[in-house]
């Protein structure tokens, strides 16, 4: 049967001998193999018993017709297929990194050379804690076990292990097979401010009567591995304290001698601030980098002298670039109010920078000191800036 339009190109004006072996002008395409296909199909739909050499003709004339794909199409199949290769990449490292930070904590040594690595608090547990201390008569430092499980703050059938880093430039690998909550001095400050509650403890600490009296902060890391702790507390100055402070102690000077920048963008910050601090510390913030400068400078406003406004404390913490721009990366404050640790008042201190995620950045252990007492954060890079990553429980001096 002759074709009315061309199967290929759809064009009507076709030669009007369709049974010609000669291609079709306009497309190429065999119109007198097309109509012995068709003739194939029909015998062999009609014939559904018989052997299938009427199919071999319809295998070769399909061959005989190239397959083709718009250049765009083809375009667009690869650039999905290389999409999906890049998302399945990126899962994979996103998940083989997590499983190589690992998990940390804050804690100390004690005299025993002992270690307890402090639990991220949480509201529930430290209620059992405070519970527990509350009907267990005790002194300060006194090691009071709990029955929680420390292997709930390891993976799954890891072993009790941390890798052990103390600010003092020890490290070492240590077993702790316990919960623990460790009596502080300083108990009845508890409400004001966040505190420790519990402690992964060291192996030789439940022994009966046994008393945890911290000598040097350290850190703990697992999966075990030793850290580069970079220690820069000696660093910190305060200017202008009071006269009881200034000379007794060389971290605490005359107000005059603070670098006049620091009084200058304190002032703008905290109009009034009658002591000053800085300090100037370095840390690498990119994986094989050097370590980059820094200065944390923050003020007091208001203080115990003021009889009009008795105990009245308004404070200020930034860290800023050590370039002439002083590009603020990190600030708190200005705050405060009336009353002891009121609103978040506190002065901070750069203790150390560590990478305590294993990702080749460090991150900065800072000591909050408040009006009584005071605790650690840890401070790591976000975006532009740096950002609480965890709040620790003491003051850790």
């Amino acid at each position: 049967m002759p074709h009315a339009r061309c199967p290929k190109c759809a064009h009507a004006r076709l030669p009007a001998d369709q049974s010609a072996p000669a291609p079709y002008r306009a497309c190429g395409v065999m119109l007198a193999k097309l109509a012995a296909t068709a003739s194939a199909r029909r015998t062999n739909v009609a014939r559904p018993g018989t052997r299938d050499e009427a199919r071999e003709p319809v295998v070769a004339s399909a061959a005989a017709v190239p397959f083709h794909v718009a250049p765009a199409v083809a375009w667009m199949h690869r650039l999905f297929s290389l999409i999906l290769l890049l998302c399945c990449w990126v899962g994979a490292g996103a998940q083989t990194n997590a499983k190589t930070q690992g998990r940390w904590w804050l804690g100390f040594i004690d005299l025993s050379d002992r270690a307890f690595l402090e639990i991220p608090a949480e509201p529930r547990s430290c209620a059992e804690r405070d519970r527990l201390v509350g009907r267990t008569p005790a002194s300060p430092g006194a090691v009071l076990l709990s029955a929680r499980s420390a292997a709930a703050e390891f993976p799954a059938g890891a072993r009790l292990v941390a890798g052990v880093s103390d600010f003092a430039g020890g490290s070492q690998e240590r077993v702790f097979p316990r919960v623990a909550a460790v009596v502080r001095d300083d108990e009845n400050i508890r409400a004001s401010q966040l505190q420790a509650c519990w402690f992964l403890a060291e192996a030789g600490a439940e022994r009966p009567g046994y008393r945890a009296q911290e000598d040097r902060l350290a850190v703990g890391v697992h999966p075990p591995r030793p850290l580069s702790v970079r220690v820069h507390e000696d660093n910190w100055r305060s200017y202008g304290g009071s006269p009881g402070t200034v000379g007794a102690d060389n971290r605490f000077l005359a107000e005059a001698e603070a670098p006049g920048w620091v009084r200058e963008l304190v002032g703008r910050m905290l109009p009034g601030a009658d002591q000053l601090h800085a300090q100037a510390f370095s840390a690498v913030q990119s994986a094989g980098g050097e370590p980059e400068r820094f200065w944390l400078i923050g003020g007091i406003r208001g203080s115990d002298r003021d009889p009009a406004l008795p105990n009245t404390f308004e404070t200020l913490n930034m860290i800023v670039g050590a370039g002439a721009e002083r590009r603020v990366f990190f600030q708190a404050g200005p705050s405060g109010g009336i009353g002891r640790n009121r609103a978040g008042s506190f002065i901070a201190q750069v203790v150390a920078s560590v990478d305590l995620d294993g990702d080749g950045v460090e991150e900065l252990v800072l000591r909050a000191r408040h009006y009584a007492g005071g605790s650690l954060l840890v401070l790591r890079r976000d975006g532009s800036g740096f950002a609480v990553a965890r709040r620790g429980g003491y003051e850790g001096e």
